[in-house]
């Protein structure tokens, strides 16, 4: 039987969900390895709608985290709360700041965040079961925290207080460029910084395509 990988969302745009193009190129890794990939999501509120065309907060709008991720994964995405843990072979976080806004509150909290409950018994299955983890940019922030306790390595580097207070749960955060990626063996996370370092498209993709193959074979 094929491998299957469920890919984490948060919603749909850089600002208040999923960066769509880090979806994109790890869709398409996977696709390359031969390995078949589903869509999950909590099912809750976004914190707060983003105009991604002006920047602004939208205060009197509400829309919901599984329906906006179904733009990315275009077609229905299977909510936490419904998705069978032993299904999951490995799990591929995207960043964009709905991975700290809505999949833990670190951009909301900082230090003192938490992790999404569905989010958190997630990612503990996923260890647990010693399943193969893929994130980058803003997701590996939430790696970080809710793998802190095990110490686990991962890519950062970008910024000094992210660093610091990564550090602070537990967590190694691994200083890594661009086309670089950070490979934890012993917690079985592959983490790449993503649009965190680079703005340049090809670079990006290549370094999550090598992020997903090295994390496919740790599992």
């Amino acid at each position: 039987m094929k491998r299957k990988a469920w890919i984490l969302l948060s919603g749909c745009g850089l600002h208040d969900g999923t960066e769509l193009h880090e979806a994109a190129f790890a869709e398409l890794a996977l696709a390359r390895a031969g390995v078949e990939f589903s869509f999950c999501a909590p099912d809750v509120a976004l914190p707060h709608v983003v105009d991604h065309q002006r920047g602004d907060i939208s205060r009197a709008e509400t829309r919901s985290v599984v329906i906006e991720s179904a733009r990315i994964a275009r077609g229905p995405v299977e909510p936490l709360s419904t998705l069978a843990m032993s299904s999951v072979d490995a799990l591929v976080i995207p960043g964009g700041y709905g991975a700290v806004k809505t999949l833990c509150d670190y951009a909301l909290r900082g230090r003192s965040a938490t992790v999404q409950r569905d989010v958190a018994a997630l990612v503990a299955a996923v260890a647990k079961r010693r399943a193969p983890i893929v994130s980058m940019c803003m997701g590996n922030v939430l790696v970080a925290r809710a793998l802190g306790a095990q110490r686990v390595r991962v890519a950062l580097g970008w910024d000094a207080a992210i660093d610091a207070d990564c550090a602070s749960w537990g967590a190694s955060p691994q200083r890594c460029e661009a086309r670089s990626i950070v490979v934890d063996r012993e917690s079985r996370v592959a983490s790449t910084p993503a649009f965190s370092a680079t703005h340049d498209l090809l670079v990006v993709a290549d370094a999550i395509d090598r992020a997903v193959r090295a994390a496919l074979e740790l599992g």
